[in-house]
């Protein structure tokens, strides 16, 4: 079975880039094609995209090359919209699209736009690299480079080009106004088990938020309710998501650059805050893997991703249920009389379920669904063989 992976790096979007890696791994022989974006159409462009084009290697060729070879895929994989959007028409072929998030503006799979990318600068050009992922953690120069021409919202209509869609919750599906059948399915994003896990520290008494791919809804009145119940606040936040933060509440971040630094601060908080709607946050999960408590609003993907403490005798969080000081303030105070009701070891658990190697195993079994259902015999037998050979490699 032939498979091309694609792959959009400048989305920003880390649950796309988790996706990626993933698969990656699952098909070690698929040809990659990922995207970099060249300003004004240079061709050794310069800065942190000029870094990215060096490391990655190769030479420009006129676009033509690249788009065609796409016909000579069975499986095509694409880890975002922003990924499909520039891919020739291939309604032949099976073309599955994950959804990390409800995508902003008139998105819809039924119009022949994506109003979440927006306008590229004027003279912008994406720049497609194709490699085998075996070898994409070795560096190895990449076997060709295309700059595509400048984005064009009408170049092809998605709808066309995806044959099915996988979105990272249900919420993300509902927000995206998909329906619930074979054409969208649901598949969670993988964490990684290994960085965030319980360590041997105590807990200290601030709470936190966490800014990674985005400034989130909500961090003010976070702020506030920390401060109403005597307890510090802060937010955790990546280099240049910390610049996007209004200026009142700056004096609360902390900066990380790595995954590592993050799971610390989750071992270290008395809690994680999700103070607005979340379609899907990987936090969420990276937080209860790490045993700390979850504070979130009750609504979007939290319903499904936390076990709520009120509701059992034990859980991973707690919800409140209006976007108002005081019901988050009532939340905190449930929290600090009764600590116990969240389970560190029930966190972990809960979380582990979401591992990179159960994710791959949910994606083998959502496509030989689509095989069947598509009727493709050959290629799920081949899947069935492959997932076979896998497990059996595990066990050893």
């Amino acid at each position: 079975m032939e498979v091309a992976l694609l792959h959009a790096w400048n989305s920003g979007h880390a649950v796309s880039d988790a996706v990626f890696r993933a698969w990656s791994r699952l098909w070690p022989d698929a040809e990659i094609h990922t995207t970099t974006l060249a300003k004004h159409s240079e061709k050794n462009p310069s800065g942190s995209e000029g870094k990215l084009w060096k490391e990655r290697g190769g030479v420009a060729f006129d676009e033509a090359v690249l788009l065609p070879m796409f016909r000579n895929y069975d499986l095509i994989l694409s880890t975002s919209p922003e990924a499909s959007k520039e891919l020739a028409n291939c309604r032949s072929q099976l073309h599955l699209c994950y959804l990390p998030h409800c995508m902003p503006g008139e998105f819809s799979p039924s119009t022949n736009h994506l109003g979440g990318m927006g306008p590229l600068p004027e003279g912008a050009r994406f720049q497609f690299s194709k490699r085998s992922s075996r070898h994409a953690s070795r560096r190895l120069p990449v076997a060709r480079h295309v700059y595509l021409a400048p984005w064009n919202r009408e170049r092809c209509s998605l709808p066309e080009q995806v044959t099915h869609w996988i979105s990272a919750s249900r919420s993300v599906r509902e927000l995206n106004g998909l329906p619930t059948s074979m054409q969208s399915l649901v598949l969670y994003p993988p964490i990684d088990t290994q960085c965030f896990r319980p360590m041997s520290r105590q807990r200290e008494g601030f709470y936190l938020a966490v800014c990674r791919d985005r400034s989130i809804e909500g961090l003010d009145l976070a702020a506030e309710a920390c401060e109403r119940v005597g307890r510090e606040f802060r937010i955790a936040a990546t280099p240049d998501v910390a610049e996007l933060i209004p200026s009142e509440l700056q004096r609360f971040i902390e900066v990380y650059n790595k995954d590592s630094a993050l799971a610390a601060w989750f071992n270290r908080c008395a809690g994680v805050i999700f103070p607005g709607v979340s379609d899907f946050d990987p936090a969420m999960l990276e937080a209860q893997a790490c045993g700390a408590p979850v504070i979130a609003f009750r609504e979007g993907a939290a319903l499904e991703l936390i076990i709520d403490a009120e509701e059992s005798q034990q859980g991973t969080g707690i919800f409140f249920d209006e976007l108002e000081v005081e019901s988050l303030v009532s939340a905190l105070e449930e929290l600090e009389r009764r600590p116990q009701r969240c389970s560190a070891a029930l966190g972990w658990s809960s979380a582990a379920a979401y591992s990179e190697r159960q994710f791959e195993k949910r994606t083998v079994r959502l496509l030989r669904e689509i095989l069947h259902a598509e009727g493709i015999r050959t290629l799920e037998r081949e899947i069935q063989t492959k997932f076979t050979r896998d497990q059996r490699r595990d066990a050893a």
